[in-house]
């Protein structure tokens, strides 16, 4: 998901591999076109890192999650909609934790 976000492509050659503990890495976020609102954000040419932290979603690491998540966070919560309410429950240790 965050390779899309940045725009990375995806290959359709290697499996998609689960995360394994914690991936830390960093998404740069560059200033949107110079109007409306965010026009001073735009003119000084800045832009916006953001830390990302992919944590493995594997039940046995449900314990370590509490270490890492504050309040001062934003956090994106990913899950399969085609699984209908088997989806939500797989949410809820995430939201609960």
């Amino acid at each position: 998901l965050l390779a899309r976000l940045r725009g990375e492509p995806i290959s359709t050659d290697e499996p998609n591999v689960s995360t394994v503990g914690i991936k830390v890495d960093e998404w740069t976020l560059s200033a949107p076109g110079s109007s409306g609102r965010l026009r001073r954000f735009a003119d000084r040419k800045a832009s916006v890192v953001l830390s990302t932290w992919d944590m493995a979603g594997q039940v046995v690491y449900y314990a370590t999650h509490q270490c890492f998540i504050s309040g001062n966070a934003l956090y994106l919560a990913c899950f399969n909609l085609s699984l209908e309410d088997e989806g939500i429950e797989n949410l809820k240790p995430w939201l609960l934790n």
